[in-house]
């Protein structure tokens, strides 16, 4: 296996093994926004009233509130920003994993998403432990192939170059 084809393999295994706190993440995030949107956003734009804040020749009471809207407003957006990636790689984990053979479906839940050891794999699977990893390995690879395209096959490059030199 190609240096750069095993690191795309062993960060698939890292986001099957976070696949867990991925979906707490989504969750926390979905909330975090919420909260922003339901207390501060209408707290601080029913705050602003330029007939009774007093202001010196700058204005500068009114600019601070209007400064943490747009603050505010940002780290909403940053958030929805963050949400919009983690659902994506959840889809396309969750998609890359229906699309497996039932068998390799379940070793991959089983060892990376459960956390399950090899031992605890082989007495639920029937299958020896060097058949699973074998099998482990198939399925991580396709799931890498679903997270990163093409980049994965690094192996298999110059046919990608040569397909990209014909479609130009």
């Amino acid at each position: 296996m190609s240096k750069t084809k095993k690191e795309f393999f062993n960060a698939t295994k890292k986001q099957l093994s976070n696949y867990k706190q991925l979906n707490t993440n989504i969750i926390k995030l979905k909330n975090e926004i919420q909260m922003l949107r339901d207390n501060s956003v209408g707290d601080l734009t029913k705050a602003i009233s330029y007939d009774s804040v007093k202001t010196g020749k700058t204005n500068k009471t009114s600019n601070m509130i209007e400064d943490a809207i747009v603050n505010v407003s940002d780290l909403i957006t940053e958030k929805e920003i963050e949400l919009y990636e983690s659902e994506i790689i959840k889809s396309t984990i969750d998609l890359a994993i229906r699309n497996l053979k039932p068998i390799h479906k379940q070793i991959i839940e089983l060892k990376y998403i459960d956390g399950l050891m090899w031992q605890e794999i082989v007495d639920i699977v029937h299958l020896e432990e060097r058949q699973l990893s074998i099998r482990a390995g198939q399925a991580i690879s396709s799931i890498s192939i679903a997270l990163f395209g093409k980049k994965a096959l690094i192996e298999q490059e110059p046919l990608f170059e040569l397909l990209d030199y014909k479609l130009n």
